[in-house]
């Protein structure tokens, strides 16, 4: 959790610069490779380099190099969109087990998202993605993945997410899955637009134990 999550991103540009550009920019000129960077929307590429600098916008157009794999939801393009919903006005939790490279409360940037991490005793994280535009049921959506955002799983296997349509199941899986998570203390950390983190507190609710405790009493 001492991740700098800045210095992170300026080593990997560097690092990709070095040693990947010369070889990618070779192949895909040769037609060897296929790329992304001449394909894809030019809103995309001047707004990642806006945000993200030019480094980026050239790692974006490489299909995942064996160093970014490791530092979660880095993409991108999964970055560019988070921060767009969240300059549209979305409120944006996220639960991130391991690091997490969009650094959240930067002013006009990403202060509409928060990302958290809960390590307890249990090694797992939930996979569910909840969205939410109004106050009915009809204004939610809830899906289930069979992997997280991690780059081997969204570009190197085949994942599936699917919704979750049934309003008691969907309520089950936020009541069990989201909300204990969003407001645990005691095995929470939160991360501050520098890319470090803080311990929430050292005592208070913990949602691994509340429901491993609710379970056990139906044994």
């Amino acid at each position: 959790h001492a991740l700098n999550a800045v210095r992170a991103t300026i080593a990997i540009t560097a690092f990709a610069f070095v040693v990947y550009v010369p070889v990618y920019a070779a192949l895909t000129l040769a037609h060897v490779t296929a790329g992304q960077v001449f394909t894809a929307p030019l809103k995309q590429v001047l707004f990642q380099a806006l945000f993200q600098g030019w480094g980026s916008v050239v790692i974006s157009g490489i299909t995942f190099t064996k160093m970014i794999q490791h530092f979660g939801p880095v993409r991108s393009t999964m970055i560019t969109a988070l921060v767009q919903a969240g300059q549209a006005g979305a409120e944006i939790d996220l639960i991130v087990r391991g690091a997490c490279m969009l650094p959240p409360g930067i002013a006009g940037v990403t202060d509409r998202i928060r990302v958290r991490s809960v390590v307890g005793r249990f090694l797992e994280h939930t996979r569910v993605m909840y969205f939410r535009w109004g106050d009915t049921d009809q204004a939610e959506a809830l899906y289930l993945s069979s992997a997280d955002w991690m780059g081997r799983n969204m570009f190197r296997r085949i994942e599936i997410a699917w919704p979750v349509r049934d309003a008691a199941l969907r309520q089950r899986v936020i009541d069990e899955c989201l909300v204990p998570y969003l407001h645990d203390q005691r095995d929470a950390w939160t991360q501050a637009s520098d890319g470090r983190y803080q311990r929430v507190a050292e005592t208070g609710l913990s949602a691994q134990a509340a429901l491993a405790a609710r379970y056990m009493s139906r044994v």
